[in-house]
């Protein structure tokens, strides 16, 4: 929440201040009662799992899209070296729980079905899923480094976990808007022993204007000078499709993983399966950046979005950034 007076006159027209307040109330009271909700296979997933106290664990939060996470599995499996995945799968459809449980154990991955979640707003659905991974999962396991990324966070080489977040208690994207920040919910690291015992809340904050994970502010982040850690490097790049004659934005985080976003709430993947499955396609055969541009199309098939883009994009409340400027744009 905002303090009172960053409230605008415009706010108070509008009684932001005031209904504000009383979303907060509802939307913390309705995640309460979602946590002390468990399935019955909970207490024999943490059984099954309890060999990884101590060890690095990197969630992902499964949601409807098996083809995706299917590749992200596969991908992880080959690069990950210093950690192990676990799906908490929160769709809604049956027919989607049974194929994600499938791919899981073809994988040897671990599945757990949440709850039924009680929102259906894209940003507190998959902030309510988060909490309730930290609090009856992550805890109850307590591993060494806790992470989550999105299903649609692909590493395309070799990522170690430890040495992003040695020496300091995160580690992941920032989502900074004018006066606070928080770790982008797709890609963000906890050490345990250092943060464990905060009781995070992976809410939004939009009051703040903080995207899911906001609400961590208040709980864990203001802790911090954000100039004393080390972010990921967060870049937005064009990738052309050039079957429909237009570019298809992809995110590169730390030139180690991708992003290519949109596969849920917008079915992105699903709508332009012909573009992601070539470019998948060259990610899986070992392809680096210039060769996955040469796959793409050539030497402006991959280039980055420009800044006026992105400040047509109408994501404005927030954004993926970094502290420090860019000055090394390229793959």
């Amino acid at each position: 929440m905002r303090d009172l007076g960053k409230y605008s006159a415009k706010d108070w027209l509008r009684l932001r201040p005031l209904v504000e307040p009383v979303k907060r109330v509802r939307n913390d009271f309705v995640q309460q009662r979602f946590l002390k909700t468990h399935p019955a296979p909970l207490d024999t997933f943490l059984a099954a799992n309890a060999h990884l106290k101590g060890k690095n664990i990197v969630s992902i939060i499964g949601f409807e899209q098996a083809e995706v996470l299917n590749f992200s599995l596969k991908m992880t499996g080959r690069h990950l070296a210093d950690g192990k995945v676990i799906v908490l799968d929160n769709s809604r459809r049956k027919e989607a729980r049974v194929q994600i449980e499938r791919i899981c154990q073809e994988y040897g991955v671990p599945y757990l079905g949440l709850p039924e979640n009680p929102s259906r707003h894209p940003n507190r659905n998959h902030g309510m899923a988060m909490t309730w991974v930290w609090h009856n999962v992550v805890k109850r396991l307590r591993p060494g480094i806790a992470g989550f990324i999105d299903h649609d966070v692909i590493p395309v080489k070799k990522i170690e976990i430890e040495p992003l977040i040695a020496g300091q208690p995160i580690y992941g994207v920032p989502n900074v808007s004018q006066q606070e920040w928080s770790l982008w919910a797709g890609f963000c690291f906890y050490d345990l022993d250092q943060v464990g015992e905060f009781p995070l809340n992976f809410l939004n904050d939009f009051p703040r204007k903080l995207d899911t994970g906001g609400r961590n502010w208040e709980v864990l982040y203001h802790r911090y000078n954000h100039k004393e850690l080390k972010f990921a490097e967060w870049r937005l790049f064009d990738v052309m499709d050039e079957a429909a004659g237009v570019p298809r934005q992809v995110e590169v985080i730390d030139k180690a993983w991708m992003h290519i976003g949109g596969t849920s709430c917008r079915n992105m993947y699903r709508k332009n399966a012909d573009f992601y499955t070539r470019m998948l396609q060259a990610v899986d055969a070992g392809a680096n950046w210039d060769q996955l541009r040469s796959e793409m199309g050539g030497g402006t098939a991959i280039r980055p979005t420009p800044v006026e883009t992105i400040a047509k994009s109408g994501r404005q409340r927030w954004q993926k950034s970094s502290f420090q400027p860019i000055t090394d744009n390229h793959l």
